[in-house]
């Protein structure tokens, strides 16, 4: 299967910010399922197929940011919840 690294607007090459860290986009086209890769303390790969466009590689990227997100969330939800005696309704 060949790959293709490309850098470009949402295709590689720019800065984006995942919880206040920021890392260097790469994007890796191939046919292959879409997928986000922390590659180390810098760099994060961008996997999709060629044929997908800006707006689909920002959804993919956006989507991954929020479940690093909702993966440290949880945690502090129920930790925080106790201490107040609260209980959130719903969050997103």
């Amino acid at each position: 299967m060949g790959r293709r690294i490309i850098f470009f607007k949402l295709g590689g090459g720019e800065s984006h910010y995942s919880l206040g860290q920021r890392y260097h986009l790469r994007v890796i086209e191939y046919n292959a399922a879409t997928k986000v890769e922390l590659r180390n303390k810098t760099c994060i790969d961008l996997n999709v197929c060629p044929e997908a466009g800006a707006e689909q590689r920002e959804q993919v990227l956006q989507g991954w940011c929020r479940r690093q997100l909702r993966g440290l969330i949880l945690p502090l939800l129920e930790k925080w919840q106790v201490i107040p005696g609260v209980q959130v309704a719903d969050w997103v």
